[in-house]
């Protein structure tokens, strides 16, 4: 700071004696003025001189300027700067913890009871504004309809269209209007249908609001004033679901949210009771899925929450005043305010199942869909590419979830595959008629899945809870990869049985597990690697298989994405989307479909392509639950 001069007054003329105490007190100087800052300078300290303020008396006769620097006032100053610096520090600090301010509390006296009670598999559970009325889905023998229910009397009655299946999609803000999808697949029939359900029971004919495609994400909100339908859809020119907005009076579509990148984007959309906000939850290659909130109004999207584990997120809905989205991971539940983020965060005891889908009553009282809503079975198939009838057989069952197999190319009488038919998911083998437990894991909740045996069939990888676990056959020993990257998206075996995986931007690795030196050996490769069980690998990229010298192989039946599973034999490779099995001959590139009538998650082929086992998804009966707690 630029100094003040002293104002100046008039002073008695010292003695003798103040002179030379005088003379003894300051530090003078015969030449150029002395300057404060080049003092402290001189000990180091100038920037602590600059910037705080000093009080100092100076007197100056003609040959000499005399200063004083008063020590006290220097360590008052000194003080008052660690203060200040201590207060923004605590300010920050208080700001950071505001954003992320918890309310933890644990769930007591929990009540658990079913909401129905049909022969089935229900889904999507929908309460309307008021909390009159509630609507679900209802599945069985692959048919699915929609029920209506009166939360008042209970009453209860079925939605029908002209034979159409009737799917529920959301209520319309602050109406008793539900919005459904009518399709039938066999005739490639699909509209959006809006039912009006002031007069229940009585229910007049749906207006079709729109068209849609059959095969579409089961997602879609009807505005306030019923003039804009939000829907998600795939781009053709991006492939990821972005989130789209149709004007019904005009007929015209445009983006909302664009599309993201291959594989991902919107998973499923809830409009707010009072119209104006859209909650929706949005995949990404590379992290986990993410909960958004986007205003209507003014387009601001603002970030809610980052789901700790790499799962479709579709538990979430709103608070009755719109000011909070509820959504459940793991054994917590989460109400987030979208206006300061607080999250009011219960936790639940053990035993307590994450829902698959919710509906909240009030703030402690919500409908759920249970997780497990299906039951994995393993069904071996013959002739399912040739003109005979195919032939199926129920093996290894259980009445619990027997998943995965794999097959011993070496001793094909070995059938590998993962179950949790005593409880917990581990590795078993079949061999002969007779099934042994080959995995003892203690933490054994998660599912396994990626199921791989190497080429000298010694040794097993798998996936459990994002990891990647080793298999030792010879000894039945587990030990965890940790030079494996978690939530790695595939890995495959090469022919001197080292592990070649795919990790972030499809950077491809090879993995030596002799030395556990890791080498990169693609860098723009692809997501989904795939072995002949021979030891080449292979990946898909651009709707084709390619080697890893990057010479297509094989151009694909289906776009990659849609592929659920495949297999790679000498002969063909085999690749699966819901309910069809392709075969593409690797020589002729002819390619013959399989069709079933029920889902296959996975599958494994026999050698010489006699035969396919599949991992069957059933519809297990489910009803919704109603869960309060205090």
């Amino acid at each position: 700071k630029p100094e003040t001069k002293p104002e100046t007054k008039p002073e008695a003329e010292p003695n003798p004696e103040q002179l030379a105490h005088l003379e003894n007190s300051f530090t003078t100087e015969k030449s150029q003025p002395i300057s404060l800052v080049n003092i402290r300078r001189d000990q180091g300290t100038a920037e602590l001189c600059d910037s705080v303020p000093i009080v100092s008396t100076v007197e100056a006769t003609e040959d000499q300027h005399v200063i004083k620097i008063n020590k006290h006032f220097l360590a008052v100053g000194f003080a008052i700067i660690v203060g200040l610096v201590w207060v923004l520090i605590t300010v920050s600090l208080a700001e950071n913890h505001d954003d992320k301010r918890e309310n933890i509390s644990h769930a007591r006296e929990v009540k658990v009871e079913s909401a129905t009670w049909n022969v089935g598999s229900e889904f999507n559970p929908l309460v309307s504004f008021d909390q009159e009325y509630f609507a679900f889905g209802h599945a069985i023998n692959n048919t699915n309809t929609t029920f209506i229910k009166d939360l008042k009397n209970q009453e209860q009655k079925e939605l029908t269209h002209q034979g159409m299946e009737v799917l529920p999609l959301s209520w319309q803000p602050r109406k008793h209007a539900l919005l459904t999808v009518l399709q039938d697949e066999e005739q490639q029939l699909c509209h959006y249908g809006l039912f009006d359900l002031r007069h229940f029971p009585q229910i007049p004919t749906p207006k079709i609001i729109a068209r849609c495609k059959v095969v579409l994400r089961k997602s879609a909100q009807l505005s306030l004033d019923a003039n804009t339908l939000y829907y998600i859809d795939f781009d053709l020119d991006h492939e990821g679901a972005g989130i789209y907005q149709f004007n019904i009076a005009k007929q015209k579509t445009s983006v909302l949210l664009a599309p993201t990148e291959v594989g991902a984007g919107v998973e499923k959309i809830k409009m707010s009771p009072d119209g104006h906000y859209l909650a929706y939850t949005r995949s990404n290659t590379a992290t986990t899925s993410q909960l958004y909130v986007l205003n209507l109004m003014t387009n601001e999207n603002i970030l809610l929450y980052s789901f700790e584990n790499r799962s479709f997120a579709s538990a979430f809905d709103w608070s009755v005043d719109s000011k909070k989205v509820t959504l459940t991971e793991a054994d917590k539940l989460y109400r987030i305010d979208i206006a300061t983020k607080e999250k009011a965060i219960t936790t639940f005891a053990d035993g307590y199942q994450t829902p698959q889908d919710l509906a909240v009553l009030q703030e402690k009282e919500i409908f759920v869909v249970p997780k497990v809503e299906s039951q994995l079975a393993l069904v071996k198939v013959n002739n399912l590419f040739n003109e005979n009838i195919p032939i199926f057989k129920a093996i290894h069952q259980s009445d619990k979830q027997s998943y995965g197999a794999i097959v011993d190319f070496d001793d094909v009488k070995n059938i590998y595959f993962a179950s949790n038919r005593l409880g917990g998911h581990q590795i078993w083998a079949f061999n002969q008629g007779s099934l042994k437990q080959l995995s003892f894991l203690s933490n054994s909740i998660g599912r396994l899945s990626s199921l791989k045996l190497s080429v000298d069939s010694k040794m097993l990888l798998f996936t459990q809870n994002n990891q990647v676990h080793l298999l030792n056959l010879s000894n039945n020993t587990v030990s965890v990869i940790t030079e494996i990257p978690n939530n790695v998206d595939s890995y495959a075996w090469s022919i001197n049985n080292s592990i070649i995986f795919s990790g972030e931007e499809d950077k491809i690795w090879e993995l030596n597990l002799a030395n556990k030196q890791r080498q990169l050996l693609l860098d723009h490769g692809g997501d989904a690697l795939i072995d002949d069980g021979q030891g080449n690998v292979y990946y898909f990229k651009n709707d084709s298989l390619v080697g890893l010298d990057g010479a297509t192989a094989q151009k694909l039946p289906i776009a990659s994405m849609h592929i659920i599973s495949s297999v790679l034999t000498t002969n063909y490779l085999y690749v699966n989307n819901q309910t069809t099995l392709y075969q593409i001959d690797r020589i002729t590139h002819e390619v013959k479909q399989g069709e079933l009538s029920f889902l296959v998650e996975s599958f494994s082929v026999l050698p010489n392509d006699s035969a396919v086992i599949l991992t069957q998804t059933l519809s297990n009966d489910s009803q919704v639950k109603r869960i309060t707690w205090l």
